[in-house]
């Protein structure tokens, strides 16, 4: 009977070293190693991407196989200015993540207060006057439209949310600040409307769902063609026909839309 529990003992001794071995191996093949983080930023946010980079430390030797790349993500993206654009696990031990810096777009005056936004309308941050006038920004303007959300961290959410987006696409199509200095959207009418910093503005015509991309790329273009006689109008409206035939129309009349 000695023997017999000796054995037992013996073979339960060397299951327990064996169970060990596995776990220790467990734990340190799959504990993360390698952090490759590439950050794509301006000096703007230099800083503080490098001060994110040293926090990202705090996860190594975590094991991957139960990281949470969510909570990971939204620790830099509690900057406004970083998107996560890749985050992705590389088993067994590296964790690759790749972030760009939202581009200071557009500024939007909302009751005495200069909202920065991005290209897709998301918020960056709130500035001062004498910051936005150091900037070449696009200034955004809202005629009889509401705002139902704004706040930094958020993009911002108006009553025709659909028109805020067209819009934002047009401004897109055409390089942005590169050549357009105002964009003013009217909620009665339904009007988009583009000044740029050659003083020609553009009227694009119930905000062109469909159509709006094409309805501005083709008003650049054509301004790009016209004589200098022409373009003393000064204006150009795009709208579409019944038939889905985009029209161009110069005049030097301005138009108040509602």
């Amino acid at each position: 009977m000695d023997l017999l529990r000796k054995k037992k003992f013996l073979i339960y001794l060397i299951l327990a070293i064996f169970s060990v071995i596995v776990i220790v191996s467990f734990v340190q093949i799959f504990a993360l190693k390698n952090i490759d983080a590439t950050f794509t930023v301006t000096d703007k946010t230099k800083s503080s991407a490098a001060e994110i980079i040293d926090k990202l430390d705090d996860y190594k030797n975590s094991n991957i196989l139960f990281l949470n790349v969510s909570d990971i993500k939204n620790q830099i993206e509690s900057n406004p200015y970083f998107e996560v654009k890749t985050i992705k696990k590389s088993y067994p031990n590296t964790l690759t993540i790749e972030v760009i810096e939202r581009p200071e777009t557009y500024y939007f005056n909302f009751y005495g207060m200069n909202y920065i936004l991005d290209s897709e309308g998301f918020c960056l941050a709130v500035e001062t006057d004498a910051y936005v006038q150091t900037k070449r920004l696009i200034e955004l303007k809202l005629v009889n439209i509401a705002v139902t959300e704004l706040s930094v961290g958020k993009t911002l959410v108006i009553a025709q949310d659909n028109a805020l987006l067209c819009a934002l696409n047009m401004a897109k199509a055409v390089n942005l600040g590169n050549c357009i200095s105002e964009m003013t959207l009217y909620g009665k009418s339904g009007y988009a409307v583009f000044n740029t910093y050659t003083g020609v503005r553009i009227d694009i015509s119930k905000y062109a769902v469909n159509d709006g991309v094409q309805m501005i790329q083709n008003a650049f273009e054509e301004y790009d063609q016209a004589s200098d006689y022409i373009r003393t109008y000064n204006r150009i409206i795009a709208y579409t026909l019944d038939n889905g035939e985009i029209r161009l129309t110069w005049t030097s009349e301005l138009t108040d839309y509602e």
